[in-house]
């Protein structure tokens, strides 16, 4: 059975749903076997939407285990362009060190005809570490963009919708 409380439901009307809920005997000792509590708040003045996922199991021998995850994310929207701004400056310079990285490599392959010589320097192989780091990060963030953009409308606060925003799950 599915209990699911309206989004546009009220805190106090949805306690009183939940209290309801537990009242009528949906939820008990002997034939209750999971239970998950799912929500997604909205922080406007640091623009952070959090996803709150809690769950409870009953195990076979009657012990009751929780979990819960809390993810907070943000999604992308106009008024980020500063930060986007300093993202594609910093991107810049992560472009050039890569370049100055490999010119390097090959300089130091030209000499030796050693292709492994220039990584197995330790200094090297963590500038590599290090700028590999900031090209999946930049990865990320470009997916993140893409995603926020195609979901900006869903995102907007306040909100223009009347039921809960199911894109913003994925």
């Amino acid at each position: 059975y599915i209990v699911e409380i309206p989004f546009q439901s009220s805190p106090s009307a949805a306690r009183d749903m939940m209290a309801a809920v537990v009242d009528n005997g949906f939820v008990d000792n002997i034939a209750t076997r999971f239970i998950t509590v799912e929500y997604i708040t909205y922080t406007p003045f640091v623009n952070y939407f959090t996803a709150h996922k809690f769950f409870v199991e009953v195990a076979p021998g009657g012990a009751w285990l929780a979990e819960g995850v809390v993810k907070n994310f943000r999604v992308w929207t106009s008024n980020m362009k500063a930060t986007t701004i300093y993202d594609f400056h910093f991107l810049a310079f992560v472009i050039y060190y890569c370049v100055m990285f490999i010119r390097e490599w090959y300089r130091e392959y030209q000499g030796s005809r050693s292709l492994l010589k220039f990584i197995f320097d330790a200094w090297n192989f963590i500038e590599l570490i290090n700028l590999l780091s900031f090209v999946i990060v930049f990865a990320y963030r470009f997916v993140w963009w893409g995603y926020s953009v195609a979901k900006s409308d869903a995102a907007r606060m306040p909100p223009t919708y009347q039921n809960y925003p199911t894109a913003l799950d994925d």
